[in-house]
């Protein structure tokens, strides 16, 4: 199957910008450019857990693998590169289709993505087993010396930005999202960022740590905080708060970025709230004010 499927993804490949078609070696050569540093990242999605291969498509499957690598690059402000991608397929397929197929339709939700962002398949694996279908895929990405973003900078006094509405992300968006590559180089390019990462497991827990990696804590302004249209739709019937929807849900992939408001005021982001140096974090909901619990998405 694996040679079968390296002749067709060669063939796939042959016109896709920045690919590479070397693919007879055991291992890739990467040449980092001068003056940068190497950024890594690996994650991976699971059948039942990140996706559900009975309702989502194989190939909006695939691209959501690489975007959520793709975020963590931009968590960071680097440059995309090159992927390594291992797939493992269920020994009997999946839909009726053969494990072949079934890597095909990835790839094929891979591929678009991959071009959009200048990403260099630069190798994997694949496997059949006894096993629900599991994507694990490692991004390569390039920062100038010294420059990649950090959990670890934020200082009291700090402004605190999002890039986009939060919440609901379970209604379709955490499989179609748009990782903001491109909006934090952008920023990168001219602003001063001491502390980021991507919305991944809620806005609440992933402040939380940046809170704790930078030694700070923060006040943050409930009516400020952007709720997308889902997670108001979303709380009408299921009868929660819509910023709870934003705080708690999870799988946004907006960046949460921490810096002079000065800095990043004229860059289009939502300011939600500040640095402070108490070791706590608060929201603020007008006259009452309430400590902010510890409260997000984690794989257990």
């Amino acid at each position: 199957m694996e040679l079968e499927f390296l002749d067709w993804l060669r063939s796939r490949l042959s016109d896709a910008t920045g690919v590479a078609q070397n693919w007879q070696n055991d291992a890739a050569v990467l040449t980092p450019p001068a003056g940068k540093q190497l950024v890594v990242t690996t994650d991976a999605v699971v059948d039942g857990t990140h996706f559900k291969s009975a309702g989502h498509s194989l190939e909006l499957i695939g691209r959501k693998a690489l975007a959520v690598n793709l975020s963590d690059l931009a968590a960071m402000a680097a440059e995309p590169s090159s992927a390594f991608i291992s797939i493992v397929v269920p020994r009997d397929g999946i839909g009726g289709l053969a494990p072949i197929d079934v890597i095909r339709r990835v790839y094929e939700g891979i591929i678009p993505l991959a071009d959009e962002f200048g990403v260099t398949i630069a190798g994997g694996d694949t496997n059949v087993a006894d096993a629900p279908l599991t994507i694990a895929m490692t991004l390569i990405g390039y920062v100038d010396h010294d420059r990649a973003w950090r959990r670890d900078g934020a200082k009291a006094g700090d402004a605190i930005y999002v890039t986009g509405p939060l919440g609901g992300s379970i209604d379709g968006h955490h499989m179609t999202f748009v990782p903001r590559v491109r909006e934090a180089l952008a920023i990168a390019k001219s602003c001063q960022v001491n502390a980021a990462m991507d919305i991944s497991d809620g806005l609440s827990l992933d402040l939380w740590r940046i809170c704790e990696a930078s030694g700070v804590g923060a006040e943050l302004d409930a009516g400020a905080i952007p709720i997308s249209e889902v997670a108001r739709r979303l709380a009408k019937r299921d009868n929660r708060e819509p910023l709870e929807h934003s705080l708690n849900d999870g799988e946004d992939f907006e960046l949460l970025l921490v810096g002079p408001s000065e800095s990043l005021d004229p860059m289009n982001l939502t300011p939600i709230g500040r640095c402070v140096a108490e070791r706590s974090i608060t929201i603020n909901h007008g006259e009452r004010r309430e400590e902010l619990p510890k409260r997000g998405f984690e794989h257990r």
